[in-house]
């Protein structure tokens, strides 16, 4: 049987010198709100880049892929990758019932989208 691990105590650290950081202490506030965001979203396997896209489609119905690359910051080709990949599970669709271009999110048992 292998040895028992002793834990230390956690040592605590001094940050009065990044105290008067803004962009340490954002840093600090965005790794617990990505925290809190997968804990929350788990079951749904999501990342929070999928949920903003998802979000913008829900809030922009017919919105380009051109136009949905340039507000997430990304390429049009890495947008159009993770649409392909997300669009059976995120029931995203790349034409509207109608046939009007842009992309929709469809309908799921009466519901929309988690979103």
């Amino acid at each position: 049987m292998p040895p028992k691990q002793v834990r230390k105590k956690a040592q605590t650290l001094d940050f009065s010198s990044l105290d008067d950081l803004f962009g340490f202490r954002l840093r600090l506030a965005q790794v617990k709100l990505f925290q809190h965001f997968r804990e929350s979203l788990a079951p749904l396997q999501i990342t929070p880049g999928q949920a903003g896209l998802l979000i913008l489609i829900r809030d922009n119905p017919g919105i380009s892929q051109s136009d949905l690359a340039r507000a997430m910051q990304v390429e049009r080709a890495t947008l159009g990758q993770t649409i392909e990949a997300g669009a059976p599970r995120f029931h995203c669709a790349q034409s509207a019932p109608g046939g009007s271009p842009g992309l929709f999110l469809e309908p799921v048992g009466g519901r929309g989208c988690f979103c």
